[in-house]
């Protein structure tokens, strides 16, 4: 629940930097912890013998997809030499991967393990579950910033009430399933409540009051909450307890792949989103001269409101100080004077 609130109160108040760099401290903690409290049965520390062809081969195949879905249509076109050869990677990277675990002694990702339907559809779900999810936790803070100007701090308290769904609903739903023993309808359940919240997100405008997306998002969480848990719960009820690690690790890399390709996926059409209403809606003075000159949110420049009032705002130079004269950032034109 306090990562989107110190997130944001780490962007206002210290370094928007520090919100990766906080990872370090708590990663250590973790690893002490871990190192500490975690005490293994003895004779299950056999020497495992380490699959090292297949993560030199799912490692690039993951980076390269992720490109793909990052960069294609916004910073490359999708015909691009860049972007055809990541593909190209990615197909060769995944193939030489299947065929290194199935010769593998001990596979990171073994094949018997897509032979189990409910592997395959828990997986599945959880992928998409991590699209969604990451897709709303990296861009609702941008939208709360941009439409209703919230700062970074209210923007990370306004998604509390998603991850406070999110924790009750996980504690509520584990308590059903130890009570009870049935969780089949607890997936259906999320997913119908992760639908809904999305539908009603999409229909968001500028007046939307502030309850409303409380609400939604909080439908969100429930969603996310119930989902969670219990897809993990199913995959390790379908195999033995040997290979319940192995297959909980291929789960859960799955759905960090369904969030980092949520990520990406979303990042690009908020970019490009972005740079098409802008060019809609900025005066023809303020548009790149060349009709050729495609719009990049990576290709910025200063405008100045003022007309260049100030004779040391030009269109060529970016001044030392630019809110001495009214300069504002732009995302995608060269010059307005």
């Amino acid at each position: 629940m306090a990562g989107p609130l110190l997130g944001g109160w780490l962007t206002e108040q210290v370094d928007w930097r520090w919100t990766f760099w906080i990872n370090v401290p708590l990663g250590l903690l973790a690893l002490a912890a871990a190192i500490t409290l975690l005490h293994l049965p003895k004779g299950t520390n056999t020497r495992p013998k380490i699959d090292v062809l297949g993560m030199m081969t799912l490692a690039p195949a993951t980076a390269c997809l992720i490109l793909v879905a990052s960069w294609g249509g916004n910073d490359f076109a999708w015909t691009s030499p860049v972007i055809l050869s990541l593909i190209a990677a990615t197909v060769l990277l995944s193939v030489l991967f299947v065929l290194a675990e199935r010769r593998a002694t001990e596979p990171i990702i073994p094949p018997a393990l897509f032979r189990d339907r409910n592997f395959n559809l828990a997986t599945s779900a959880g992928l998409l579950v991590g699209v969604t999810m990451f897709g709303a936790i990296g861009y609702l803070p941008t939208y709360l910033q941009m439409t209703f100007g919230a700062d970074a701090t209210a923007a990370g308290m306004l998604m509390v009430p998603m991850m406070g769904m999110m924790l009750v609903t996980s504690l509520g739903s584990g308590w059903l399933v130890s009570k009870y023993g049935r969780y089949k309808w607890m997936p259906i359940a999320g997913a119908a409540l992760i639908t809904l919240s999305l539908v009603l997100l999409s229909f968001m405008t500028p007046e939307t009051p502030l309850w409303r997306f409380c609400t939604d998002v909080g439908l969100l969480g429930a969603g996310l909450g119930v989902n969670l848990q219990i897809l993990v719960l199913i995959v390790q009820n379908s195999f033995p307890s040997r290979m319940v690690g192995t297959a909980t690790a291929a789960n859960n890399f799955f759905r960090q792949i369904g969030a980092s390709l949520g990520s990406a996926i979303v990042g690009s059409l908020f970019t490009v989103r972005l740079v098409g209403i802008l060019g809609e809606r900025v005066p023809e003075e303020g548009r790149p001269r060349s009709a050729t000159s495609a719009p990049s949110l990576r290709t910025a420049s200063w405008i100045c409101p003022q007309a260049c009032s100030r004779s040391s705002c030009t269109a060529t130079t970016t001044p030392s100080h630019p809110s001495s004269c009214g300069w504002r950032r732009s995302a995608s034109w060269p010059s307005c004077c």
